[in-house]
């Protein structure tokens, strides 16, 4: 049975609180707990960015331990902010966070709860690498955002018993499709949306090599609008001008709410080399709009292939192009995936389910 979340106190540890998809999990976590009566903190590594404003404005406190860049200096902080004030669950954000709360936690009495957020092979690589794998095999719970992630998890050595699903959520009420249902003129492009960091995990190379391909093979006018900033972006702007694609392909920088964005998208694409649960496929599948990408990680458990979208293999760059071809041309069956894509999401990933998931995962920390 789950323990109730009143009056439990929970302290997060994040990374960051900047616009990405796990700081704003890490929102919808935050006010669902504070909404259902739990005290909420949040130690953030970082000062100013995007969503502490957000969790100040919703009554959560939020404070800075990442004054200095030491390891030990950081874990410090975050023990001191712990023992001060009484703590029931210290819940990692983002899993390069976990050493911190690992070490933070010897000696205190509190339980802790690590996080993957990603496909995990990708998050073991790159600086303190050694750290985050002591990490992961010595927290005794660790939640995952995919099922993709878990199962790699457990290929690694990690007990099962241990990892916990706990999926990735969506506003359903704010990421609505159009009232109505979307209306099309033949002669008006069809919109197709990319969303995310400019970097390489998103491979926006083989989107923009795959569009100058059905550029040259179909007469049905289409867009392609690439939303997002990051450090690959002039070179994406130049693979652009290389290709010819013109006015077919705008790059729009980075947007605060997608919302408006999705309703006046027909198809959303995602050539991610690897993903956790990605927020911006729940949120388009929200707005109505159907999600054609490639099959990895946590994507192939989030989008009903041949239903709400379309999933490609991953190799396959001829299958892509095909299926994106197809779904341009073919106005009813994209206008049908996107109705079913929003009955999905409503019913597997509302954000309302928080609260239940987050009572069972408290409940069986506390109670291991």
């Amino acid at each position: 049975m789950a323990r109730t979340l009143d009056g439990l106190r929970v302290t997060f540890v994040a990374g960051t609180l900047g616009q990405g998809g796990a700081e704003r999990q890490l929102y919808y976590m935050a006010t669902a707990l504070h909404a259902s009566g739990s005290k909420v903190r949040i130690l953030s590594l970082t000062r100013g960015e995007f969503w502490e404003s957000e969790l100040t404005s919703a009554g959560i406190e939020v404070c800075h331990v990442g004054q200095q860049q030491s390891l030990w200096r950081r874990t410090g902080n975050i023990q001191y902010q712990i023992r001060g004030k009484r703590t029931d669950i210290v819940h990692s954000q983002h899993f390069y966070t976990n050493p911190y709360v690992r070490l933070a936690s010897l000696g205190v009495d509190v339980s802790i709860i690590g996080s993957i957020r990603n496909d995990l092979v990708s998050e073991l690589q790159g600086k303190q690498a050694f750290a985050r794998q002591i990490a992961l095999r010595t927290l005794p719970r660790i939640v995952a955002n995919s099922e993709a992630a878990i199962d790699t998890a457990v290929q690694i050595g990690i007990s099962r018993n241990r990892l916990f699903l706990l999926p990735n959520v969506v506003d359903t009420d704010h990421f609505r499709p159009v009232p109505g249902g979307r209306s099309e003129n033949l002669q008006q492009p069809v919109r197709l949306l990319a969303a995310g960091r400019l970097v390489p995990q998103k491979n926006f190379a083989l989107l923009l090599n795959v569009v100058a391909r059905i550029w040259q093979k179909t007469d049905r006018p289409f867009s392609l609008s690439l939303v997002g900033d990051g450090p690959l972006k002039a070179s994406l702007e130049k693979q652009s001008r290389d290709l010819q694609l013109g006015s077919c392909v705008s790059f729009a920088g980075a947007i605060d709410d997608l919302a408006p964005v999705y309703r006046a998208s027909d198809l959303f694409v995602m050539t991610s080399d690897h993903e956790g649960t990605p927020n911006v496929a729940l949120e388009a599948m929200a707005s109505g709009v159907p999600v054609v990408a490639r099959a990895v990680g946590g994507l192939t458990r989030v989008v009903p292939s041949g239903a709400a979208g379309l999933l490609i293999p991953a190799h396959d760059e001829t299958a892509l192009e095909s299926g994106l071809l197809d779904l341009i041309g073919d106005t009813q069956r994209r206008q049908a995936m996107g109705q079913a894509a929003r009955s999905h999401v409503v019913a597997q990933y509302s954000r309302s389910r928080l609260p239940g998931l987050l009572a069972d995962l408290y409940s069986s920390a506390l109670n291991s």
